[in-house]
């Protein structure tokens, strides 16, 4: 027989609050059974009038907590899913900066490209390393294990660089990867899962 964790149940927000709706409800049918008491005894006997008022202060106090409970089970739902709207939004930027800032490690000659920012990339990761999934983190480490190792063969050691068709090919791949899992991360199931193939072939032209 599993034992229960009292510690554990009592630190439970959700389980104190149903503990609380029920002995709200407890009190309440508690008070319907005292006034039906009461009104029995007064309509057999002439007696048990001095039921009503106890009973009437119970059902009250039961239908006060009860609706107190609910209130505030109601304003805690809101208030995780505003946190979780906040905190979904801040990961879409952060994925959303860092995929930007990735791409302008290896512009294309006929783009504007944006300076490569390493202060930030740095910051970026540093964030994103706090809450990203474990796939996310895996697949950042590749790119920049890869990007290492093409900018080690161009004796180089920041900045955006002229990468030959088969360092393209390679950091590309690596940089699809990444955003596949960032885009995993971010959706609750399978129906917005896309290759890394697909996005390349949306964001590079050849």
């Amino acid at each position: 027989m599993k034992k229960l964790n009292i510690k554990k149940w009592l630190e439970d927000k959700t389980s104190r609050r149903s503990a609380g709706a029920l002995v709200a409800c407890l009190a309440i049918a508690l008070g319907m059974l005292l006034l039906a008491i009461a009104l029995i005894r007064f309509i057999v006997e002439q007696r048990g009038i001095g039921l009503i008022a106890p009973a009437a202060t119970i059902i009250a106090t039961g239908l006060a907590s009860f609706a107190a409970i609910i209130g505030i089970e109601t304003w805690a739902e809101k208030h995780d899913e505003d946190r979780q709207r906040a905190e979904y939004k801040n990961r879409e930027e952060v994925y959303g900066e860092m995929a930007q800032i990735m791409l302008s490690r290896f512009p294309n000659s006929d783009d504007d490209a944006t300076p490569y920012d390493k202060k930030r990339d740095r910051e970026l990761r540093a964030i994103a390393a706090l809450w990203a999934s474990s796939e996310v983190i895996n697949t950042l480490g590749c790119w920049q294990a890869q990007l290492s190792e093409i900018m080690k063969a161009h004796q180089v050691t920041s900045g955006s660089i002229a990468l030959t068709e088969h360092q393209q090919t390679l950091i590309r791949r690596r940089f699809g990867d990444c955003v596949a899992a960032m885009r995993r991360d971010l959706s609750s199931g399978n129906g917005q899962a896309v290759s890394s193939e697909a996005i390349l072939a949306s964001i590079f032209n050849s």
